[in-house]
């Protein structure tokens, strides 16, 4: 007769890097090939990731899904000689506040939403399907 052995429970891992809600201006995501940037800024308390994707040698950034807090966005792009041309929502966010609006105005970037969301919101958009 064969007696099993009780399971070890699992220990977490703890990262080697602190969360990026930690950081300022977010984690940049390695093994990224140059010239793209993408930033990964996440707000822990909402369980929210926003990032910022561009391109070195243009200059030319989007932000998706913006956190309501658009200073640490727009840091992070001056900091990598980004300038944020489009916001794109992946979805509406009734489970937190977005920073589409406020980054639209202090960029001059264009909101961006899929398809559906045409005629269903109150400021002006771009939207887009595949």
């Amino acid at each position: 007769m064969t007696t099993a052995t009780p399971a070890t429970p699992a220990t977490p891992a703890t990262p080697a890097t602190p969360a990026s809600s930690d950081v300022p201006g977010g984690v940049r995501l390695d093994g990224v090939p140059e010239p793209i940037v993408i930033r990964q800024l996440y707000l822990g308390c909402l369980s929210q990731a926003s990032y910022l994707v561009g391109d070195a040698s243009t200059g030319r950034a989007v932000v998706v899904d913006p956190r309501r807090d658009v200073d640490e966005i727009i840091s992070a792009a001056d900091a990598d000689g980004l300038t944020v041309e489009m916001v794109i929502e992946t979805h509406f966010h009734a489970d937190f506040l977005s920073g589409h609006l406020e980054l639209a105005e202090r960029t001059g970037a264009v909101i961006v939403y899929g398809a559906a969301a045409a005629d269903r919101v109150e400021f002006p958009i771009q939207a887009m399907s595949d």
